[in-house]
């Protein structure tokens, strides 16, 4: 294949190297901007059930002999 042995030793060398970094502390820039994008999904849908709570609550009738 005319691949020297040095070239393959190299080779060698770095894939051991990227799998000792294959997982590093905080992961890939893409992979913090998905988690970032889901707590923001998440806080979204929090703020929408609680607005679609407060619009029930006020869209009743006022109930009348309460203070009666």
């Amino acid at each position: 294949m005319g691949i020297g042995s040095g070239c393959i030793s190299h080779w060698k060398k770095e894939l051991r190297e990227s799998e000792k970094n294959a997982f590093p502390g905080n992961g890939t820039p893409r992979d913090q901007e998905i988690a970032k994008l889901k707590r923001e999904i998440e806080r979204l849908k929090q703020e929408r059930d609680i607005l679609k709570k407060a619009v029930g609550i006020f869209s009743k009738p006022p109930e009348t002999g309460m203070l009666s």
